[in-house]
């Protein structure tokens, strides 16, 4: 048997935040971003808060919306027991789904995959400047948080 090299030796950027931008190979105008944070103690990342925000914008209207909510239930059955959990729709205004998050559990998945299915792209412009701020500070303050933004892309106000 030959020599086998060791791996790659750690990376001293390991703590480090990083954003990896992908576009699709077909669809032109399609891209996706994946933005890891890393919290400086990872054993507070136990129980974080997650608030998906979900673009409900005119242009979402139709297939975009389906596609949407399609992504939200994979996204809602994957998620741990005892995160908390919000929805924030937007458009020209926002609107949460809980007015707080709520313990992610059996009876808040249900409640939550049922909100899907009155979507149908109908709240107006994409400003999502002001509907993030809200999630921010409507956020628990004594956990992470974590903010999923599902939009098609033409946003007004970034």
């Amino acid at each position: 048997m030959g020599f086998i090299p060791p791996g790659p030796a750690p990376r001293s950027d390991s703590g480090m935040p990083k954003a990896h931008l992908e576009t699709h190979p077909r669809i032109p105008a399609q891209r996706a971003l994946v933005v890891t944070l890393i919290p400086k103690d990872p054993m507070q990342q136990s129980k974080p808060e997650l608030i998906f925000v979900a673009d409900q914008s005119g242009s979402m209207h139709g297939a975009r919306t389906k596609t949407l909510v399609a992504a939200l239930r994979v996204f809602l059955k994957s998620l741990p027991v005892e995160i908390k959990l919000n929805i924030c729709y937007f458009g020209s205004s926002h609107l949460f789904f809980f007015p707080k998050s709520q313990v992610y559990d059996e009876k808040s998945l249900e409640t939550a995959l049922k909100s899907l299915d009155g979507l149908y792209g109908n709240y107006g412009g994409t400003e999502t400047r002001d509907t993030v701020r809200a999630s921010v500070e409507s956020r628990d303050s004594t956990q992470p948080l974590s903010i999923i933004l599902a939009t098609d892309g033409d946003i007004w106000q970034q």
